[in-house]
């Protein structure tokens, strides 16, 4: 067998989106990568993921055939004006990125006083 030296892959990951009163949530599936291989920017009004995760080899071996190889995750969302972009929030825990995006005041529904009259 010949020896398969592993790449770099540039993969689109899966997305999810929420919604409730006060925000929006996404959830980025993004397997093998821990907090300090995320990287968010926000520019323009464009919300930009990138995050990276190597393969998964183990200790002592090289790869021989396969599907080995390390992952790049990039995905980019144009934000509303919806959205409060001061306080996004992210997290991540088991290959899921989680990215809050508040609601802005003006977004936010509210009860409107009806007046007799």
């Amino acid at each position: 067998m010949t020896n398969q030296v592993c790449s770099e892959v540039l993969v689109h990951p899966a997305v999810d989106v929420f919604e409730n009163e006060t925000s929006y949530v996404l959830t980025i599936e993004v397997p093998g990568a821990t907090k300090e291989d995320v990287d968010l920017t926000l520019e323009k009004s464009v919300l930009s993921i990138s995050a990276s995760a190597n393969a998964c080899i183990p200790e002592g071996y090289s790869p021989v055939s396969g599907d080995c190889s390390a992952r790049r995750y990039q995905r980019a969302f144009r934000l509303s004006d919806d959205v409060d972009q001061s306080g996004i929030d992210a997290s991540v825990k088991d290959g899921l990125l989680k990215v809050v995006l508040p609601k802005s005041v003006a977004a936010k529904s509210q009860k409107l006083e009806v007046k007799e009259g």
